[in-house]
């Protein structure tokens, strides 16, 4: 029995990191509390105590014996394995699928977290630049969608400015008088099993722990991604600010792991910790209770580990892929030159009899005839069609002129190699969804020729869309008209460049 009793702190920490609750469940008594002081004292020793404290003072720790220590080692692996995956990828082309990928499922998750409907139309729409409507509940998303772009929230001086600027960019308020809560949402506690637990820290407290969460985020020794994501569990746990504390608390892991991983770790599906919180509901109560992040961080480990499994296996398979096409675009090598055989050395053919030639009797010979001249006969007169006077070309003052096009521009005549068939058919869905004077054609041409920057004619959907002149001219000024086109003017002609969402006229 006592052989069995010294074993059960190695049990029930290293092989199964059970709570309190979940350890009497497991021995079927709540009469072992010597047993489980017993595996409290193993976790102490092997306690990894952290700057953070807790609404109730508590430091937050990490129990870090050497098994769970490989385990966090083995994740944070992982994590640099994706980031070389990233790295290997041969051309933009893949890489810019991969992304679209990942950002796509990273902005769905953002949708549950902030309660916000969108349909996987309009958020390919966000992701492809051609989004277009003027919706104020999708401010938050498409902010966020910047910042996983890495448009949002680069300058990381502190932890006060990354919130500032993620924050104003999310609540699309350009200055920000404060962004702190300055007051509680009723009760700030919920009942649970043996007591209360805090629902969000109360507001006069909030200042004080944010400060400690800045000194924590400069200065404190705990592996760098077990930091990222305490960090990002903290402020999910304050609930500091007036909305958008999970986007805000995710944002922090993010580019905290930004450090570690590079522009990848802004697409890791961080989102889906927070979705799974209220599954692991005993887990984050035990954690506030005791000050023990290891409950929260191994379950977020369990949670995100299938998921960058599958994320290696996507761009593993889209590199196979870039590789595969690239060596069957290879010109095929010319067969290796065979050896002349000389001429005295081949085989004779038996040369087969040769026919009896028959001499044809003689043709009588026939007098020439003078061949008389051939009279021309002169085409009726027809009556030639008189051309149309062509109409002097007029110049739309109201357009903007430019002198000429920037070097860098270029017109495409098909589809953006990033984007799919079926990419172009569902960005087009969602224009004729959002805007019902456009028809197919239309869509469809925006969708395939909408590269930032670059410059299309009239001229480029005639020969796209395979019509006449003048509906092209139609389309092109339609498409203008419906804000997804600015039309400028360069001398007589006119060009057409896509309008980025919110541009001013």
């Amino acid at each position: 029995m006592a052989l069995a009793s010294n074993n059960l702190p190695f049990k029930y920490t290293d092989e199964n990191y059970v709570t309190k609750q979940g350890f009497f469940s497991a021995l079927g008594s709540s009469l072992v509390d010597r047993l489980w002081d017993s595996v409290v004292k193993y976790r102490d020793i092997h306690a990894s105590k952290t700057m953070l404290r807790s609404i109730t003072a508590l430091p937050f720790f990490v129990t870090e014996t050497e098994v769970l220590k490989d385990k966090f080692q083995a994740f944070r692996a992982k994590l640099l394995s994706l980031k070389e995956q990233w790295d290997r990828f041969i051309g933009e082309e893949e890489k810019e699928k991969a992304f679209r990928l990942a950002l796509y499922s990273c902005l769905k998750d953002a949708c549950s977290l902030e309660n916000i409907h969108a349909s996987e139309p309009m958020l390919k729409a966000m992701i492809s630049g051609i989004y277009r409507e003027d919706d104020p509940t999708h401010v938050p998303l498409l902010a966020y969608r910047d910042f996983l772009k890495g448009n949002v929230g680069h300058a990381f001086g502190s932890v006060d400015t990354f919130f500032a600027d993620v924050f104003s960019s999310l609540s699309g308020t350009e200055e920000l008088v404060s962004f702190y809560r300055v007051s509680d949402p009723g009760s700030i506690y919920t009942t649970v099993l043996l007591g209360r637990v805090y629902d969000c820290a109360p507001y006069i407290e909030i200042e004080n722990m944010m400060n400690n969460l800045e000194t924590f985020v400069s200065s404190d020794k705990l592996l760098d991604v077990s930091k990222a994501l305490l960090a990002t569990y903290f402020v999910d746990y304050v609930q500091p600010f007036v909305s958008h504390n999970a986007l805000m608390s995710i944002s922090i892991g993010k580019r905290m792991l930004q450090d570690i991983l590079g522009d990848v770790a802004l697409i890791l599906p961080l989102e889906k910790v927070l979705l799974d919180k209220p599954r692991s509901k005993e887990l984050y109560v035990e954690t506030q209770k005791t000050g023990d992040f290891t409950y929260v961080l191994l379950r977020m480990i369990e949670v995100l580990d299938p998921l960058l499994d599958s994320l290696l296996n996507d761009w593993v398979k889209l590199r196979t892929d870039a590789l595969r096409r690239e060596f069957n675009s290879m010109p095929v090598e010319e067969l290796p030159h065979q050896e002349e055989v000389p001429l005295e050395e081949l085989p004779t053919p038996e040369e087969p009899p040769r026919p009896v030639e028959v001499s044809a009797p003689p043709q009588p010979i026939l007098e020439e005839k003078e061949e008389e001249p051939e009279v021309e006969e002169l085409p009726l007169e027809e009556e030639k069609p008189v051309a149309p006077r062509p109409r002097p070309r007029t110049v739309d003052a109201s357009v903007p002129a430019i002198e000429s096009l920037p070097e860098t521009s270029k017109v495409y005549l098909s589809p953006r190699p990033s984007l799919s068939d079926k990419e172009v058919k569902m960005a087009a869905r969602y224009i004729l969804e959002t805007h019902p004077e456009l028809n197919r054609q239309q869509a469809l041409f925006f969708a395939s020729h909408s590269v930032p920057g670059r410059y299309y004619s009239i001229q480029d959907y005639k020969k796209t869309m395979k019509v006449a002149y003048e509906t092209a001219r139609t389309s092109m000024d339609r498409l203008a008209g419906s804000k997804f086109y600015k039309k400028l003017r360069i001398k007589n002609k006119y060009v057409y460049t896509p309008r980025t969402a919110g541009e001013k006229e």
